[in-house]
């Protein structure tokens, strides 16, 4: 073949892996023409290249066909992959972001599937400007540890802690009592100012000089009692929650309880007063 300039020859627009491309090898030392085929130039390894305008390779696997765009020679092999059934990019492992913000856009969502592949659910941002969770039956939200299956679910008209039932405990803390509000999983109770409540609910003003009561109750709607008990009492039996009066001979003074009362309408003295308490006997 007669030697031909390279601007003289036909042109062509796509490539086969085949192809040869005409190469000067050393061209600031000792050139020499040489040549490489085209699968093997793609795998070249090159480094500091730039370039001035957009870059913009085009893949074309085939149709319903995989494809792996990009895969970086380190442990692990990372890749971004074209995954045709999910018609979405996937990558085989973590993406971080170091600076600015991931977003989508108020039809886009970003999917949660277990290790099997077996949709759990969704995170998207809707046109109301909210972010939305939702599980497999858009019911709820589920927030878990390796400890319990949800610890906390949020669903249409509550919330719910310890969702599953576990053996857990749900904790609120200040800046003074560790144990400002503890509700005890194991023991079904509540402690306020205690880590082991001693009742169903357990109130403890732990503080010696705190100069404030355990309990302050204060009564808007003035018509009705401050405290409703409901016991059960049972003819000629002292222990009962409650004993009616009938059912015991006599009675001895133990003590007296202090309270306080405060009388917004100004009628009783506003002051500290004792309320008695008596052992019964049959």
């Amino acid at each position: 073949m007669a030697d031909t300039k390279l601007t003289a020859l036909d042109a062509i627009t796509a490539t086969a892996g085949t192809d040869i491309i005409y190469i000067v090898d050393d061209p600031g030392g000792s050139p020499l023409s040489k040549k490489i085929v085209v699968t093997d130039f793609m795998k070249t390894s090159v480094t500091d290249i730039t370039f001035s305008g957009a870059f913009h390779p085009v893949i074309a696997p085939g149709s319903d066909t995989d494809a792996v765009l990009l895969e970086v020679t380190v442990t692990g092999t990372p890749q971004i992959i074209w995954d045709e059934s999910e018609d979405g990019f996937s990558f085989n492992q973590h993406v971080l972001v170091t600076g600015g913000n991931v977003q989508i856009d108020n039809t886009q969502r970003f999917q949660a599937k277990n290790a099997g592949g077996t949709f759990q659910g969704v995170f998207y941002g809707n046109a109301a400007d909210r972010c939305i969770f939702g599980d497999t039956d858009w019911v709820s939200l589920d927030l878990t540890s390796p400890l319990s299956a949800a610890e906390m679910r949020m669903q249409s008209g509550k919330t719910v802690f310890n969702a599953e039932n576990n053996d857990v405990n749900f904790v609120i803390e200040t800046v003074n009592d560790a144990t400002a509000f503890h509700l005890d999983g194991a023991l079904d109770s509540l402690g306020i100012g205690t880590g082991v409540p001693a009742g169903k609910l357990h109130v403890d003003q732990s503080v010696a000089d705190a100069a404030r009561p355990v309990l302050y109750l204060d009564q808007a709607d003035v018509s009705e009692e401050f405290v409703k008990f409901v016991g059960t009492s049972a003819d000629g039996v002292l222990t009962q929650s409650l004993v009616e009066e009938g059912d015991q001979a006599s009675e001895t003074l133990a003590g007296w309880l202090k309270i306080e009362i405060d009388d917004v309408g100004d009628q009783i003295a506003d002051a500290a007063y004792h309320i008695p308490f008596y052992t019964l006997s049959a």
